[in-house]
C-alpha cells in the first residue's frame, strides 16, 4: 500500500475505497461522459489519499482505472448476450458448463482468470463503466442497483415505472366480467 515515490501498490482495500470514492463523484455529478471532471479527479485524489495515508498522485489512479476499466471491459465481454449462463453471488463467479468455458477461452484466453474468482467490486465497476448515457441532471445508469440519488424536489423528475404482473391492465366491469381482457382464446366480444 506504500507509495515508494514510484510504482503503486494496490490491495482489495485500497482498490475498494478507490472505487466508492468513484462511485461517490458520479452522484453528485462530477463526470461527464465516461470521464471524470477535474473538480471530480481533485476530489477523488484527496479523499482517497485522506482515507488510506497514502501519497497517490492523481496519474496513479488514473492509471488504477484505466486498468480497472480493461478488466471490467474483458468480464463484460465475456458474458454479455450470453443465456446459457448463471451467476454465483457467494462465490462472485459467472456458472456454466465446462464446454461453454472452453469455448470462451478459445477466443479469449484472458478470461480465465474469472473462472473460479470472477470479478471484484462488479457492482462498482459497472456503475462506472457501464451504458452512462448522460451527466449533470439527467444522469442515468442502467446497471445501478443501489439506492436512487437525490436529486432534489424538482417538479419536472420524471420516473417511469412499468408494471408486469400479469393480468395489469385488465379490469372488470359492474356484471364482474374482464374488459379488455382475453377469455380463453379468442378476445372477449361486447355487446
Amino acid at each position: 500500500m506504500s507509495n515508494d515515490k514510484g510504482k503503486a501498490h494496490w490491495d482489495v482495500s485500497t482498490t475498494g475505497v478507490f472505487l466508492k470514492i468513484c462511485v461517490a463523484q458520479i452522484y453528485s455529478k462530477l463526470r461527464q461522459g465516461s470521464s471524470f471532471t477535474k473538480q471530480g479527479w481533485d476530489n477523488i485524489h484527496k479523499t482517497f489519499n485522506e482515507r488510506t495515508g497514502t501519497g497517490y498522485e492523481k496519474k496513479q489512479l488514473k492509471n488504477r482505472l484505466d486498468n480497472l476499466r480493461k478488466e471490467w471491459k474483458t468480464f463484460d465481454k465475456l458474458i454479455a448476450k450470453e443465456t446459457v449462463i448463471g451467476w454465483d453471488p457467494e462465490r462472485n463467479t459467472v456458472v456454466a458448463f465446462d464446454e461453454w468455458w472452453e469455448r470462451k477461452l478459445r477466443e479469449n484466453p484472458a478470461y480465465e482468470k474469472f473462472r473460479h474468482y470472477g470479478l471484484r467490486f462488479r457492482t462498482e465497476l459497472e456503475t462506472i463503466f457501464k451504458d452512462t448515457m448522460a451527466s449533470g441532471d439527467d444522469m442515468w445508469a442502467p446497471s445501478w442497483t443501489g439506492p436512487e440519488p437525490q436529486r432534489g424536489d424538482q417538479p419536472n423528475d420524471y420516473q417511469p415505472t412499468m408494471d408486469w404482473q400479469e393480468g395489469s391492465g385488465d379490469r372488470q366491469d359492474d356484471t364482474g366480467r374482464r374488459a379488455g381482457g382475453v377469455k380463453g382464446r379468442g378476445r372477449e366480444v361486447k355487446g
